[in-house]
């Protein structure tokens, strides 16, 4: 998968994210990165003076996720406040499981996403790189054309220049989307274990009250007498765990729910942050080499059109020639 695609599937699959979670904050950082994501560092595009002010490389000033993973990672010391003192029904439960399901869906995706772009724009900075160098290295570039070989020599030293840029960003990617999904993962098979748990208390209560009813029907002889105390027992003891689970889950489970925004906007923040500081250094780069610079103001977007017609009148020129396409008979 390419850089571009990369960007966009993680863009998509944070944009259905946001939309099943009906946060509007969210969904406006989205919109910004979704803005930051369709620029690149073409010249030859508008970039407004605010990119670039300096090359020096910095840290995104974004939270640290682990940090307020550490509010949301036990669930036996949260949200003691919206605990109820009713029992769950096994609607509400169905309900509360698809939604902890629709919620570990989505940030597998974005987990899965995220890796994908981080891969991606680091292999874009290298494969760039390496290309640079090759012309660079080439007979073409060292033999003939000086202005040719100026040209590729500057693109490859911007390449060399840039490189570390894209690393960073990939560093930056793996810190704020691909690791902070990854423990959120796991906080939430933590949680699809309880409703498991919830499932199987309320279960075994089914079972527990139909044997008891099996019994009271029987003749009250010794061994009934035995087996109906004995069941009863069990029902009591399965009763109240089954009370404690549905306490656990009506109290926490919403609440780590309604944290995970707070637990991932300042990931995104970072992200977002992350991609500004790359293009902005990327285009400061850019501007320092003078042979590029020069390029791109003779291509100017007025005309872009003349330049590609020109080009091809030059390839219609070149395959025009008798050895070009000629068949051995």
């Amino acid at each position: 998968m390419s850089y571009r695609a990369a960007k966009h599937s993680l863009i998509r699959t944070l944009r259905k994210y946001a939309s099943a979670l009906q946060d509007t904050a969210f969904i406006t950082q989205l919109k910004a990165l979704k803005r930051i994501f369709k620029m690149s560092w073409n010249p030859l595009r508008k970039i407004t003076s605010s990119f670039g002010q300096s090359s020096t490389p910095a840290t995104p000033s974004a939270p640290n996720p682990d940090s307020i993973l550490v509010n949301i990672s036990g669930i036996e010391s949260f949200g003691g406040s919206n605990t109820t003192d009713g029992v769950l029904m096994p609607d509400e439960v169905n309900k509360l499981t698809l939604r902890v399901d629709s919620v570990d869906s989505a940030t597998k995706k974005i987990h899965k996403s995220g890796k994908k772009l981080m891969d991606s724009i680091i292999k874009f900075s290298r494969h760039e790189c390496k290309l640079s160098e090759d012309l660079a290295n080439s007979l073409l570039c060292q033999q003939y054309y000086p202005e040719f070989r100026e040209l590729v020599q500057d693109w490859h030293t911007f390449n060399s220049e840039t490189s570390e840029f894209g690393d960073n960003l990939g560093v930056a990617i793996q810190k704020m989307i691909v690791d902070p999904t990854k423990k959120l993962q796991s906080i939430l098979t933590d949680v699809k274990n309880e409703l498991n748990k919830h499932k199987t208390l309320s279960e075994s209560l089914t079972k527990l009250n139909s044997k008891v009813s099996q019994l009271n029907r029987k003749e009250k002889t010794g061994n009934v007498f035995v087996a109906l105390e004995k069941t009863k027992a069990q029902l009591a003891e399965t009763e109240e765990k089954f009370e404690k689970q549905s306490k656990l889950i009506t109290g926490q489970i919403p609440a780590i729910i309604d944290y995970r925004i707070k637990y991932f906007q300042p990931c995104l923040e970072g992200l977002i942050k992350s991609e500004l500081l790359f293009w902005g250094d990327s285009f400061a780069t850019f501007n320092s080499h003078s042979t590029m610079t020069n390029e791109s103001q003779q291509r100017s977007t007025k005309n872009w059109n003349d330049y590609a017609a020109k080009q091809n009148q030059l390839l219609s020129s070149i395959s025009s020639l008798s050895i070009v396409g000629e068949k051995g008979g």
